[in-house]
């Protein structure tokens, strides 16, 4: 998470302890770990967990509306990255040290009305229409230098299979949310 108190260090290093247990032990077949004693785990939000081999993406499984606790979410979401990320062959026990894992806390989408209402860096995008919908986090504009219309667009092309068009005469609908994203420190 981007932050410099020591709280905040330690509650990132005790997530992504228990995020990485929760990825290792699907991956190896394994009960779930115990969940640690953190008040945020309790909480009702989305959650991704992404994974990367390399610097590459290895699997991405989330939840964008919270449907359960953190800390019922973050194995379901972590099992599926590993496992059931339809992109990729499920993770294997010899790439596990290898990984690099990212969680990602949401705050609830909000409807925007346009694109120069979306800010790289900031916001994640979700866009929909007539039942097609694409996600972003907020980190993948960074990763890839993307200004919020090329942003917007990607997603609703290459994640929903939505035309431009509809995204620019207003017919798709357009919503933004934030992320705390925490990160392994190796």
């Amino acid at each position: 998470m981007k932050s410099n108190s020591k709280n905040s260090s330690d509650l990132e290093k005790t997530l992504m302890q228990f995020v990485r247990a929760c990825v290792e032990s699907a991956v190896k077949n394994m009960p779930m770990p115990l969940t640690p004693e953190i008040n945020l785990l309790n909480d009702f939000r989305g959650c991704f967990v992404t994974l990367k081999k390399l610097g590459n993406l290895r699997g991405c499984i989330g939840m964008l509306e919270p449907q359960m606790p953190l800390k019922k979410a973050i194995p379901e979401m972590a099992e599926a990255a590993a496992l059931r990320d339809p992109r990729f062959p499920r993770v294997t026990p010899d790439e596990l040290e290898e990984l690099q894992i990212e969680l990602s806390i949401l705050t609830l989408p909000r409807r925007v009305n346009s694109i120069d209402e979306v800010m790289p860096g900031r916001d994640g995008i979700i866009v929909s229409y007539r039942g097609r919908r694409g996600c972003y986090l907020p980190q993948v504009a960074v990763e890839t230098g993307w200004s919020a219309e090329k942003f917007v667009m990607n997603c609703a092309r290459e994640k929903a299979g939505i035309d431009r068009r509809d995204v620019e005469e207003g017919n798709a609908t357009l919503e933004i949310f934030q992320a705390d994203i925490f990160e392994e420190k190796k």
